[in-house]
């Protein structure tokens, strides 16, 4: 018997455990497939594929919204974080940035798609910036 429902699940087990918007969005832009779905196996064994895959679904909107309602300092100061441990920032974001675009925006209506890529382009000329001017 499932003690949760699917959302509550992949939130409190799963992006719970990752902090800031940006790793979260990270995570949610490798599950998605080609066609802008969202597939995670283990939340589709325990809570089937169709109840999983709209969870993931309501998650991956709000995160982004929530992503797109703070401020471009403060998702610099998460880059800042996320960069540091485990890959360059400029990476990290254009990777992110090519997921949204080529599998991502499925899911988000023209304005939201329109602003995140904004948000990613900024935040990835701010990267490159630093990158080629470190003193700066």
């Amino acid at each position: 018997m499932k003690n949760s429902s699917a959302k509550d699940d992949f939130t409190n087990n799963t992006l719970a455990k990752m902090s800031g918007r940006l790793a979260k969005a990270e995570y949610l832009a490798r599950l998605l497939d080609e066609n802008g779905g969202l597939s995670h196996w283990g939340l589709e064994r325990e809570h089937g594929v169709e109840a999983a895959r709209e969870a993931m679904g309501g998650v991956y909107s709000s995160q982004i919204q929530e992503m797109l309602r703070v401020s471009l300092r403060e998702l610099w100061y998460e880059t800042e974080k996320a960069g540091g441990r485990s890959q360059r920032k400029d990476l990290l974001l254009s990777s992110l940035r090519d997921a949204v675009e080529s599998r991502g925006g499925k899911k988000l209506n023209q304005v939201q798609l329109s602003h995140l890529k904004s948000v990613l382009n900024a935040l990835l000329e701010l990267a490159l910036h630093e990158r080629t001017d470190p003193g700066s």
